[in-house]
């Protein structure tokens, strides 16, 4: 979070005693010497007084003190001076910026308008925080209309410095509301701004794929993949998300060792974790012969640690878990007149997938019991091994994870 400065600058601009009215010149005096309180009488004297009222310079220095005013570190006995300091302070520096023709102030006034806008950021990053651990929908549209106050104050001073970050922000809060329209207008800016941020590519993609939009959602992975960040591993996953979605394996096959080809560390865990999300994005796409050859391939990474140990037989209990799902679904299609034996056989291959899943939920479950960042793979696991103990009678087996689920206070 960034600190308001004060511009030491402008307390040495020159002035003419024969060209401003006294009270700018007191107001000017009185800042010099910090003493704010006569600082602002005189200073909102003089915006009123008609000799000074559209002089550039009462503007320059109003936004000044102002922003000295709201200051944190401002002494205590100033405080309370101003309720909206930083609002007061952007109005005299657009008003200055409106009068000053020659752009005479114009250094000294951006410096205003930067300060302005240091405080406008911190104060959206302090309200996001709030909305985030109250989960208050309010607080998230506040966030969002400070964040384009940023927004708006950086456009007029030039300072791009938390631009970004407040269309982040925005975006951020717009994903808490459930704003599709807002989410599209913040990321998308973000694209356009070459972000390195993973989320804003994803959640771009999902919004316009849960809308069915094949050209934007291609575009904003190709964007990513292609054009922003082609060095990044995680670019070449979208991408190969992306490709299976229209049902071009091929090419997803392409994206997907490329971003294995992308791993530049020599880190296990990290070439495995990577193998574990190729392996996630196969089984969405229920390609689940080459899912499992990545998951496997994270397996066999020796030094991959517990957080690839995890992802690798989470992910393969769900990859089983769905083959006997499909299996059952397939089973249920078949003709009551059937007379094939094709349903049980169809049962039975559900039977096996099932009892392939249970070491890996088992594991997975295992691992993250006591883990209060993974409770939901936790019960993943967990629900997952109470429908395959019930489908497969091993009734002996249930009590355990009834106990598991009451524990943590959910329906046995």
């Amino acid at each position: 979070m960034r600190k308001i400065t004060l511009i030491a600058a402008l307390l040495g601009l020159s002035f003419s005693m024969n060209a401003q009215s006294v009270k700018l010149q007191s107001a000017i005096s009185d800042l010099r010497n910090n003493r704010l309180n006569k600082a602002k009488a005189n200073i909102d004297a003089a915006a009123e007084h008609e000799t000074t009222k559209m002089d550039p310079k009462t503007w320059c220095y109003r936004g000044l003190i102002y922003c000295q005013l709201g200051a944190p570190d401002v002494k205590d006995k100033y405080k309370g001076l101003c309720d909206n300091c930083f609002e007061v302070a952007y109005e005299a520096a657009i008003r200055c910026k409106e009068l000053d023709k020659t752009q005479e102030f114009k250094q000294y006034n951006d410096q205003v308008f930067k300060a302005v806008g240091s405080a406008f950021y911190n104060k959206t990053v302090d309200t996001y925080n709030e909305a985030a651990k109250k989960n208050d929908t309010n607080l998230y549209r506040e966030t969002i209309r400070l964040a384009e106050e940023v927004i708006k104050i950086n456009n007029n001073s030039g300072d791009k410095s938390s631009t970004s970050d407040a269309y982040w922000i925005a975006g951020l809060s717009a994903e808490m509301l459930k704003d599709n329209k807002a989410i599209e207008k913040y990321y998308k800016t973000l694209v356009l701004r070459k972000t390195d941020k993973e989320r804003v590519y994803k959640t771009l993609f999902e919004l316009y794929r849960s809308e069915n939009d094949t050209t934007k959602a291609m575009n904003v992975a190709k964007n990513y993949s292609t054009k922003t960040r082609p060095e990044d591993f995680q670019s070449h996953l979208l991408m190969a998300t992306a490709y299976l979605w229209i049902g071009n394996t091929e090419k997803a096959k392409e994206s997907a060792s490329t971003a294995v080809e992308k791993v530049t560390s020599a880190n296990d865990s990290v070439r495995g974790l990577v193998y574990c999300q190729i392996g996630n994005i196969l089984n969405d796409a229920k390609e689940f012969e080459m899912a499992l050859q990545n998951f496997n391939l994270a397996i066999a990474m020796t030094n991959g640690g517990d957080i690839v140990k995890f992802e690798a037989n989470h992910g393969l209990g769900i990859l089983y878990y769905n083959k006997a799902a499909d299996y059952i679904e397939a089973a249920n299609k078949v003709p009551e007149t059937d007379v094939t034996g094709k349903y049980e056989e169809l049962l039975n291959l559900s039977k096996e997938q099932f009892r392939l899943a249970i070491p890996h939920f088992t594991t997975s479950m295992k691992m993250v019991e006591n883990d209060q960042y993974r409770v939901q793979q936790y019960v993943t696991a967990l629900r997952a091994l109470k429908t395959i103990y019930a489908r497969l009678e091993m009734y002996d087996q249930m009590p355990e994870i009834t106990k598991r689920l009451q524990a943590i206070g959910l329906e046995n």
